[in-house]
């Protein structure tokens, strides 16, 4: 499998694999400081860009490999998502602060589940 999500909350790891990620929505937010100088000039500070955020949202063919998903992004702890076809897209994340992760039964074919989740790279 291309994907793999893997927790290790308390020293249990969990690796689960979702047969799609249909939802990889990435995004930073810059730091540089701009400073207006009184003589009309600007004063720049550069900073790298802050950790990327988002969501990510991922098929399962069968509930249990779904639900082991869901538990492992809430658990305390972080989350490791391996993506072997796009490895630049792999990240170790938490659930942050005000953030939601989701699980649910696709509507149209009532046979895969969704998992969707906020993320913050850490």
């Amino acid at each position: 499998m291309p994907n793999r999500i893997y927790s290790v909350p308390a020293g249990v790891a969990t690796a689960v694999s979702p047969i799609l990620m249909t939802e990889d929505d990435t995004e930073s937010e810059g730091r540089t400081l701009v400073h207006q100088l009184a003589s009309g000039g600007v004063a720049v500070v550069m900073r790298p860009a802050g950790p990327r955020v988002g969501s990510l949202a991922m098929l399962f063919d069968n509930e249990s490999d779904a639900k082991r998903a869901y538990a492992a992004i809430r658990a305390v702890g972080a989350t490791r998502l391996d993506n072997e076809d796009r490895p630049d897209s792999s990240l170790t994340f938490v659930l942050p602060d005000g953030g939601r992760c989701r699980l649910s039964l696709d509507r149209e074919t009532q046979k895969y589940w969704v998992v969707s989740t906020d993320f913050l790279e850490i």
